[in-house]
């Protein structure tokens, strides 16, 4: 019988003083010890203000925090790593008096912004969870902020599809919208079909159905209502031509090669499954586990390839060669068959 394992014990220093370390060394030291250090610090206090301030007629809104007590925060004051990548800087706010007023000369910054990086896979599906903050509404924001768009284990399938009918492409590690993908959009009059608003909006409704405030056949009728009306909107408007993107088309079956097809050999396959797309749900990378290769994802998606199959011991090239064909060659030694295969449930057998 074997028991669950509960909690593990913290990483912390002891009391022998380090010497001669790498800088690499240092650097896990000092995290180390200022976290067990800040531990025994009290809690920081901070205060979240938003002033509402107008400057002659104008209107301005600022949002931030007020740090009322640093407290832990102290630990690590002049540690300029602590921002974690990826994360928005804390906007700390001056002590502000209501009512208060004063003057202001206004300064004009001159620079220059810089476009927004292209997605990539795990960007992108980043932004369908946090969809909302691109949304003006502060309600419709609110309802987003737990939703996005689609649901965990719909939105890998919602890319797979765009990529499928071409409309956007991967070059490299960024994701683009294709030309056929651009043309649509242009082609959708409605701006509420092109935004996370309109799940807003079904959101708030929804909600609304669960509290009794909202009657549910009045929000299906609703929903018809909206079908007609883009029904009617579609058939009655003037659309310009989607550029279809190109099939590649297969080589020519003459029985003899060109020069040029002499001159360019395919890519072999990566031999090892770490570069290789999970087959199954198509949008995260393999991964090596203790004792199988499994997608990334695998709590959703649930692939996996045992590093034991069939009483062999599978080398990470016979991996690759199922993700890839679907099958090894022949292997030596099977207690059944003479290769494995990948089935279309995903499943690896011995045939």
């Amino acid at each position: 019988m074997t028991r669950k394992v509960t909690d593990h014990h913290a990483i912390i220093p002891t009391g022998m003083y380090p010497e001669n370390l790498h800088l690499d060394e240092k650097r896990i030291y000092d995290l180390v010890a200022r976290r067990f250090i800040a531990a025994f610090y009290p809690e920081c206090r901070v205060a979240n203000t938003t002033v509402l301030g107008k400057v002659g007629q104008v209107p301005f809104k600022a949002t931030g925090k007020q740090i009322l007590e640093p407290g832990w925060k102290l630990v690590y004051v002049n540690d300029s790593s602590a921002k974690k990548e990826g994360e928005e800087e804390e906007k700390i706010l001056p002590v502000f008096e209501e009512g208060e007023t004063g003057p202001h000369e206004p300064r004009v910054h001159q620079g220059k912004t810089t476009p927004p990086k292209p997605f990539t896979e795990a960007t992108l599906l980043r932004a369908m969870e946090t969809a909302g903050k691109q949304v003006e509404d502060e309600e419709m924001r609110e309802l987003l902020k737990d939703n996005g768009i689609g649901r965990p284990s719909t939105r890998a399938n919602i890319i797979e599809t765009l990529f499928r009918r071409k409309y956007i492409e991967k070059k490299k590690k960024n994701i683009f919208a294709t030309q056929t993908g651009m043309d649509l959009i242009d082609t959708i009059q409605s701006e509420l079909l092109k935004s996370p608003e309109l799940t807003g909006q079904w959101e708030r409704k929804l909600r609304l159905i669960e509290k009794g405030e909202y009657a549910m056949e009045t929000f299906k009728q609703e929903l018809v209502q909206m079908v007609v009306d883009l029904t009617r909107e579609v058939k009655t408007a003037v659309y310009k031509t989607i550029a279809i993107a190109p099939e590649t088309p297969p080589p020519a079956a003459t029985g003899k090669k060109t020069d040029s097809e002499k001159k360019e050999k395919a890519p072999k396959p990566p031999a090892s499954p770490e570069s290789l797309t999970c087959p199954k749900c198509k949008a995260h990378p393999l991964k090596k586990g203790n004792t199988a290769w499994g997608c990334a994802n695998f709590n959703a998606c649930g692939f996996k390839i045992p590093f034991e199959a069939a009483g062999k011991k599978l080398t990470d090239k016979q991996c690759a060669d199922l993700v890839n064909k679907g099958k090894t060659a022949k292997i030596k030694g099977l207690q059944t068959g003479t290769m494995l295969v990948l089935t279309d449930a995903f499943q690896v057998i011995a045939e």
